[in-house]
């Protein structure tokens, strides 16, 4: 037993640490992120489209499913999200959330598992809809395996012969894969759809007398967007295919690469300047013709990147020049602004005209 001294000590000694010590906590300030609408007012909507024709299987069960987020604002984007092995569409619920209310236009599908259309839902909902429980717990468990409850393996589906597991599997993975495709093509109409909007959007503002500063902005920023990805894309999609069949050899100079870099400066007073010569034509075309070149041009360093690591430079060279490559883009959509200004200009000649 420790004496009353000793214990007395020990209270003086804890009661002066615990009052001396300094008190190190801090609140911790997590940054917020900006919403431009609350997350829970996201709407949702359980949908399914025609899947794989998978061989054995009843028609109505190849569908393929998916969780729909959205705002209800025109959509520009979807995002398509596909859960792990033991994960559903809803584990991407928050997610999802927080992404569509984050960025107006776009939307999160957030693929649910081909084997959702076993599930016999129709008491549990029947339930939720006249709030009683009894309805469900009746079929689910009282009067399972009966006709008038709930059946586990629905007779369509059971087969006298099994299949071995492993066949099982390999199969189960490319019923899975081959599930997603229809939500692709659905993503691609979707797509389609964008693509025709835009070109109407242009052939809107080429026809229209008096455009607004809006409509010019958004129809050249649309364009200059369309011509610098359609160039990046094409540079990094030959990169690619370069990477799997070419290891480039160690440059014995780097005076190529510098003088790439060299050149690749040169490119924004290039393309500022030959978008300003395009710009001083009809008003519209103009606009159209210097917005195009400055998204052909601005992109140019991609192309140099890719051959800097073709002959072999060390990887300081491309970098430097995909840095600059995505400096122009951003100097290039504040550039098409000014191209917008000079579109919707009213000529001096028409202001004396005008009484």
């Amino acid at each position: 037993m420790i004496p009353l001294s000793g214990r007395l000590a020990a209270f003086l000694l804890l009661a002066t640490l615990t009052g001396c010590l300094p008190d190190i906590r801090t609140e911790l300030a997590l940054p917020r992120q900006p919403f431009y609408l609350e997350p829970r007012t996201v709407k949702t909507q359980y949908k399914s489209v025609p899947g794989y024709p998978a061989p054995g299987t009843p028609e109505r069960l190849n569908r393929s499913f998916y969780l729909r987020y959205f705002s209800g604002a025109p959509t520009d984007t979807v995002l398509l999200l596909v859960p792990g092995i033991f994960a559903g569409a809803a584990n991407f619920d928050i997610l999802a959330r927080q992404l569509v209310a984050s960025r107006p236009g776009l939307e999160v599908w957030a693929v649910d598992r081909r084997a959702n259309a076993l599930e016999d839902r129709a008491a549990l909902v029947q339930s939720l809809r006249t709030k009683d429980p009894s309805t469900a717990y009746r079929y689910y468990v009282t009067e399972r395996g009966t006709v008038e409850g709930f059946s586990p393996i629905p007779l369509e589906c059971s087969s006298s012969q099994p299949v071995p597991e492993p066949a099982r599997v390999r199969c189960g993975l490319c019923y899975a894969s081959k599930n997603i495709e229809p939500l692709l093509r659905v993503c691609s109409s979707l797509i389609t759809g964008i693509v025709f909007s835009v070109l109407r959007a242009l052939r809107a503002f080429l026809k229209s007398d008096t455009p607004t500063r809006a409509e010019a902005a958004g129809a050249l920023r649309t364009l200059f967007v369309l011509a610098f990805w359609g160039q990046a894309g094409l540079a990094t999609l030959t990169w690619g295919a370069l990477f799997v069949f070419l290891t480039p050899e160690p440059a014995a100079s780097n005076l190529t690469a510098q003088v790439l870099i060299g050149l690749g400066a040169l490119e924004l007073p290039t393309a500022h300047l030959l978008g300003t010569l395009a710009a001083r034509g009809s008003a519209q075309t103009g606009a159209l013709t210097a917005a195009l070149l400055e998204g052909i041009l601005l992109a140019a360093p991609v192309w140099s990147a890719l051959f800097t690591w073709l002959i072999g430079s060390p990887t300081f060279y491309p970098t430097v020049l995909l840095g600059a490559a995505a400096l122009f883009y951003g100097i290039g959509l504040l550039a098409v602004g000014r191209y917008a200004a000079q579109a919707t200009a009213v000529p001096a000649r028409q202001i004396q005209a005008s009484p």
